[in-house]
This record gives C-alpha cells, structure tokens and sequence, in this order.
C-alpha cells in the first residue's frame, strides 16, 4: 500500500498492480471494514490465490520530489526494482538521487517514473517505471547515464554519481507487474 509524502492524499492512482490508492490513514479503517463486510479475503483466496506464488503487504510513501510521475490508465505493467539501502548509506544515496532526479527533469527527460521508500523494517527504495507495453523495457534514449554526462560535463563526473548511487544498496530484486482490471479491488 503506498501514501504520498509532502503531499496531499490524490482520490486514485495507477500505481501499480495491486497496490491500494493514494489514502489518508483514516480510509484505512474504512477499507478494512469494507474487506470484512464484502469478504473480499475469501474472494481473493478462491479466485487469485491459486495463481499468487507470494505476496506481501507493506506500507510506503511516494517520494514526490525525486520522482517524475505521469498518471496515464494507458500503463499496463509496472517494472519495480525493489533496492535495500546499505546501512549508514541513506545520506550518499540521496545526494546521489537528489542529482539524478534534477538532472533528468533540467533536461525534460520524456519517462515517467516514482520512487518510493519503505515504512517499516529493512529500509527499501522501489523504483517503479509504468510501462504501456513490453516494448518499454528497452533502453530509454537518452539513457540516464547520457543524460548526467550531458548535465554534469563529463563522463567521468556521470560515472561517479551512478557509482554513488548503487553503492547505496546491499541487494536488489527486479519484478514486472501487471495492471488485471479484472482481478483488482473495485473502485
């Protein structure tokens, strides 16, 4: 489930797959009192939970100033890349995040994507790259690191930050989602 930090709470959002809307912490009662009346864990079980090899439940908020989100109901998959930060390393990653993000918005970088960070045990950052289509795991062009060289002066000065930046994380996990309006909680 995810909220948005340093904003307030939008009534929808695409973001991914099976994630809850944008909420206040008060609609949380009143989901929860809806899942009960509606049985919506028993639904789940019968209709999703023979095609679910994991799942997890966890709290989030969106960074929204170091991401660069476009809301479209065009986006079918999500790409998310779920990052542990190595400890102590929190101040580093996000110079280096602060640089990348400022970078790709100087230039009117054309992807969307939203960083989020974990509440709660083992600090996390998940980059999530809506996607339309499969096609969009290709390459971006101008790639990120173009992008900083171009920004920054120098490949040398680009390298560095992106070195800075995944130094910053003890371990990764990549995962694409897909958007099933068919099996997803009513609006």
């Amino acid at each position: 489930m995810a909220r948005l930090r340093n904003s307030k709470p939008r009534s929808r959002s695409t973001l991914p797959g099976a994630r809850a809307p944008a909420k206040a912490w008060q609609d949380f009662d009143a989901n929860e009192d809806w899942a009960v009346k509606s049985k919506a864990v028993a639904v789940f079980n019968q209709k999703v939970g023979p095609y679910v090899a994991r799942m997890e439940h966890y709290f989030g908020e969106f960074d929204l100033d170091n991401s660069h989100y476009t809301d479209s109901s065009d986006y079918k998959y999500f790409y998310v890349s779920e990052m542990h930060v190595e400890l102590g390393a929190r101040a580093e990653l996000m110079t280096a995040l602060s640089t990348i993000h400022k970078a790709l918005v100087d230039e009117k970088w054309p992807y969307s994507y939203a960083i989020e960070w974990t509440t709660g045990g083992k600090e996390s950052m998940n980059l999530i790259v809506p996607m339309k289509g499969y096609a969009d795991l290709a390459d971006p062009k101008p790639s990120v690191r173009e992008v900083l060289t171009k920004t920054l002066g120098s490949q040398g000065a680009a390298a560095a930050v992106v070195r800075q930046f995944n130094r910053s994380f003890d371990s990764a996990m990549a995962t694409v989602y897909v958007y099933r309006p068919d099996i997803s909680t009513p609006k």
